[in-house]
Parts: structure tokens; C-alpha cells; sequence
């Protein structure tokens, strides 16, 4: 974890991010899945991530709170593992639960939804100028993930 970061939550609001595309630049893991029993820290974080976005103006460190957020960022991370032809994007969201009622709840809900993409997906999602030449259906297919970790309260 770099302290030189600005931490979100603290140093930047959830709200400026909410929604938006993050590239996840590094993933430091305090805890570990052993089956389905997660072990961690009392009273720590279960990983952070460092990010980035179009809306922050330099890399920022997320806490990883959430059992459901940490274990699908190890299964992504340590049980498929990612290629170096390919980049991990993540959205942090409290606006797209499914229900009104999981609104209610929404601080004790996940907050990511993880997509391994292929290298380049990230840039093609946030600058509509990167390589204009990909358009419709082959500009869809080159940011779509070749696997994703979506919790079932989002929509």
C-alpha cells in the first residue's frame, strides 16, 4: 500500500467515483481465502487497491472492506490470475442495487464489481478519441470483459 496516495472515503469522496470505471493498478491482499472461509486481520482491511480515473487526478488507494469484494478480487487475482495482455477494471457502486429495499442496507452491501477486460479496454471506456478506428460491435467486443465478478444485488 502506498501512503503517498489519497484514500478514498477519506481523502476523496465515494461520490466523485460512484458509477465510474476504476483501473486497478495493484492488488495487496491482508487476508486469504482458504475455501470459502476468508481469514483477515480483526479490525483491518481485507486488501486495497490502488486506482485510477478519469475523475481523480492522480493513482488512489480503496480499502477493501467487503468479504464478497475481497473474495471475488482473489478469485480474479490469485485463483484465475490475470495475463499481461489484460487489465482489471472495477466499479464501485452504491447506485445500481436492484431494489429499494437493498438501497436501504446499502452500507453493509459489496460496492465492486470486477471485470478482467483485455489490455486497452480501460483507455477505449474513458477517451472516445483512443483509437477511433474501432467503432460499433468491434469497439463493444474490445471493452467487454473476458470474465467478470458481479454481486447479485446489483443490477
Amino acid at each position: 500500500m502506498n501512503k503517498d496516495y489519497p484514500i478514498l472515503g477519506k481523502d476523496i469522496t465515494w461520490d466523485t467515483i460512484d458509477g465510474d470505471v476504476l483501473l486497478a493498478v495493484e492488488f495487496n491482499s491482508y487476508a486469504k481465502v482458504d475455501g470459502k472461509t476468508v481469514t483477515s486481520i480483526p479490525n483491518f482491511p481485507y486488501a486495497t487497491l490502488t486506482i485510477e480515473c478519469t475523475k481523480i487526478p492522480q493513482r488512489a488507494t480503496l480499502y477493501v472492506t467487503h468479504k464478497l469484494d475481497f473474495q471475488n478480487l482473489w478469485n480474479a487475482y490469485k485463483v484465475r490470475g490475470i495475463q499481461d495482455s489484460e487489465e482489471v477494471l472495477v466499479f464501485w457502486t452504491k447506485k445500481h442495487y436492484k431494489s429499494g429495499l437493498i438501497k436501504l442496507f446499502a452500507s453493509i452491501m459489496p460496492k465492486l464489481w470486477i471485470r478482467v477486460c483485455k489490455k486497452g479496454a480501460y483507455k477505449l471506456m474513458t477517451d472516445k478519441n483512443y483509437k477511433p478506428e474501432i467503432t460499433g460491435e468491434a469497439r463493444f467486443l474490445a471493452e467487454s470483459p473476458v470474465i467478470e465478478w458481479k454481486p447479485d444485488v446489483m443490477e
